[in-house]
């Protein structure tokens, strides 16, 4: 059986699947994000907005948005380390 390197694994796993994957394990990812609603929200909001996956421009309004959504999840995981 051929073991699977973690880089290979993350080559193919997609935005979604990443919020899936902790919004599925909650419970080991609530004390860096605290907020579930909020962490949900903002990770379709990046997943919307993302302009090198979607190819679509973007507004100044909506980038300045994406740029709080990101921030906030940084800020989360910067706190956590």
């Amino acid at each position: 059986m051929q073991k699977l390197k973690i880089k290979d694994l993350v080559n193919e796993l997609y935005f979604l699947d990443l919020k899936k994957v902790i919004e599925k394990n909650w419970d080991k990812f609530e004390r860096i994000f605290y907020d579930k609603v909020k962490f949900s929200n903002f990770m379709d909001y990046i997943n919307d907005n993302r302009v090198d996956a979607h190819a679509k421009t973007i507004s100044k309004d909506d980038l300045a948005l994406l740029r709080i959504a990101f921030k906030w999840i940084e800020d989360k995981y910067q706190e956590f380390l």
